[in-house]
């Protein structure tokens, strides 16, 4: 199997009407970045990361897509500028980045990244009102990924790229693949925010952590390329090639299994549920649903982005 697999979820497919819109604020918002160069807007451009997001979540009205659409251009931004720096310098951009997700004011030497993640911050807020236990969630899911930012500095980003076992590489890719913030979103979409003792329960914490990985096992195989050229660890079909010593085509064959794999487990939960959730039933359903349109469109976004 070629990394043109194109996968298959039986799930709806839906993209906001607002995808082209977004694509052009993220032309807008990118001439403000001065720390990046031509090149690098262009590459940020191209991605289409407002068309990310009318994927990610077609049920959100246009105030919250305009946000999510700022975050996703604000964390690849984050990823791709400050991930191969060394540590020490990464971490204070982390703790800098905390700091301000967390309520801190700007500062005079906060460049536009930050500035914009203060922005989202602000814009996130009224659609949380009464539900600020949201925020904590938030932020610790963007804790998470920072965790597996620094972790990766180990292996990535070097002349001769070391892999992790493949063991210790399942942990890791569920942090660094930054999808714990995205289904914190999809409870905004759908307007079901979830208190601490429901989103914490097993069955969805185990349906987050799924669909995690399906978005890692798919971003896996569709990024192999562009991964290698960038001297990046974090994929699966090279911690498997590795591991397994064995040829690229076998180890995409073996991810492509991981992924299979995961898929039944999530649609065999997610079309079981339990039902103790109270009167929160029918919003965990529109949860999960939404999860489900976020799984889909992540992998219909792959025919519109150049970034891979």
């Amino acid at each position: 199997m070629s990394t043109l697999t194109k996968f298959y979820y039986p799930l709806p497919v839906r993209v906001s009407e607002h995808a082209n819109f977004l694509d052009n604020l993220v032309n807008e918002w990118l001439s403000a970045y001065d720390c990046l160069d031509a090149n690098q807007k262009k590459k940020m451009l191209n991605g289409k990361f407002g068309n990310l997001a009318a994927h990610f979540f077609p049920l959100a009205s246009l105030p919250q897509l305009i946000w999510m659409t700022r975050w996703n251009l604000t964390f690849f931004v984050f990823d791709d500028f400050y991930g191969p720096l060394p540590l020490g310098e990464l971490s204070a951009k982390i703790q800098r980045a905390m700091e301000i997700l967390q309520g801190a004011p700007l500062t005079k030497d906060d460049n536009e990244i930050f500035r914009q993640m203060f922005i989202m911050r602000k814009e996130i807020l009224p659609h949380v009102e009464g539900n600020l236990f949201w925020m904590d969630q938030f932020n610790a899911s963007m804790g998470l990924f920072f965790e597996g930012m620094k972790a990766d500095t180990a292996f990535s980003y070097r002349e001769e790229v070391r892999y992790p076992r493949l063991k210790e590489y399942l942990v890791l890719r569920e942090k660094i693949v930054a999808t714990y913030p995205l289904l914190d979103f999809a409870e905004i979409e759908v307007h079901a925010i979830l208190p601490p003792p429901v989103i914490n329960d097993p069955v969805l914490r185990r349906l987050r952590q799924l669909a995690c990985r399906l978005v890692s096992w798919s971003n896996d195989v569709y990024s192999l390329k562009k991964e290698l050229e960038d001297h990046e660890a974090m994929n699966l079909v090279l911690v498997i090639k590795e591991e397994f010593n064995c040829s690229t085509e076998e180890a995409i064959d073996r991810a492509v299994d991981i992924h299979e794999r995961d898929l039944s487990a999530f649609l065999e939960l997610s079309n079981n549920l339990p039902g103790n959730y109270g009167p929160y039933g029918a919003a965990v359903r529109r949860y999960v649903d939404a999860i489900g349109l976020l799984l889909s469109g992540h992998i219909e976004w792959y025919d519109h982005t150049l970034r891979y």
